[in-house]
């Protein structure tokens, strides 16, 4: 991908995000207290899967970074402090350090993760299994007993989670168990993931609730699919009947991807 693509690219996806992201008509509501989130991007099997598939590369080399760019830029509008978290350095070791730190300087933290989760439970029979209860940090991937440690000795000062990892909902109980006020994640496989966490950032720091912008994230990137330009974009790998038969797949597995939300909250710190 060249570096005049990947810009090209990145100003159609942010300019697509503000689109599909209705403008909130006001922010959330003033508290006392500072704003954090910390933003996880991480395809961390995209290079295994991809062999010599230069496409893959080229998303993992310049797609991933870049996307994680957008989203913290998108984040700097809202939080007093934005952290993301990208290749060797979205380890869940990583993470768990960088939310002791900014809990022990007082923020008041929002996640969200782009990352891959798995587990061998299906609702939607999916027929497939991807292994037990994980979330693939780079590196070692992470239990619900590990997020769920997360708040001890101390729940720390977390606001909303917000994941598009698959099967993310199984790990709802942990991050409330961590100290969240609310978890959002996919109740299965989870194929929307393009525009949903940019779109769910602008709505959330807008603020709207963790119900509603995970509710207009997941609409966005509905009807982002559903129109012909993915199609088109897959037709040059994967030629036309190719392309054809990805779209009747996600078609066909739509009902796997619905958002799973514990509670609502918003992006106000919240006194401890």
């Amino acid at each position: 991908m060249h570096l005049r693509t990947a810009a090209l690219l990145s100003g159609a996806l942010s300019a697509l995000a503000l689109a599909l992201a209705p403008a909130a008509a006001q922010d959330a509501a003033a508290a006392s207290g500072r704003s954090a989130i910390v933003i996880v991007v991480e395809n961390n099997d995209t290079v295994a899967r991809g062999g010599r598939d230069r496409w893959l590369h080229a998303l993992d080399r310049f797609g991933e970074p870049l996307y994680a760019r957008l989203l913290a830029a998108a984040a700097r509008e809202r939080w007093d402090r934005v952290v993301v978290l990208t290749d060797a350095d979205a380890t869940f070791a990583r993470f768990a350090a960088t939310l002791r730190a900014l809990d022990a300087e007082g923020y008041t933290i929002d996640v969200v993760l782009d990352i891959h989760g798995s587990s061998r439970e299906s609702r939607h029979n999916n027929r497939t299994s991807q292994g037990p209860d994980r979330l693939w940090f780079s590196g070692r991937p992470a239990t619900a007993a590990d997020i769920a440690a997360l708040g001890r000795p101390r729940k720390l000062r977390l606001n909303a989670v917000y994941a598009v990892s698959c099967w993310g909902s199984r790990f709802n109980d942990a991050w409330i168990e961590a100290g969240a006020r609310a978890a959002n994640g996919a109740e299965d496989l989870n194929y929307f993931v393009l525009l949903s966490p940019l779109v769910f950032v602008r709505a959330f720091g807008a603020g709207a609730d963790l119900a509603s912008a995970a509710r207009l994230a997941y609409e966005a990137e509905a009807r982002f699919l559903d129109n012909e330009i993915a199609d088109r974009a897959l037709a040059p790998t994967y030629g036309a009947e190719g392309a054809a038969r990805i779209h009747a797949a996600r078609s066909s597995r739509r009902v796997q991807t619905g958002p799973s939300v514990l509670a609502a909250c918003r992006r106000s710190p919240r006194l401890f």
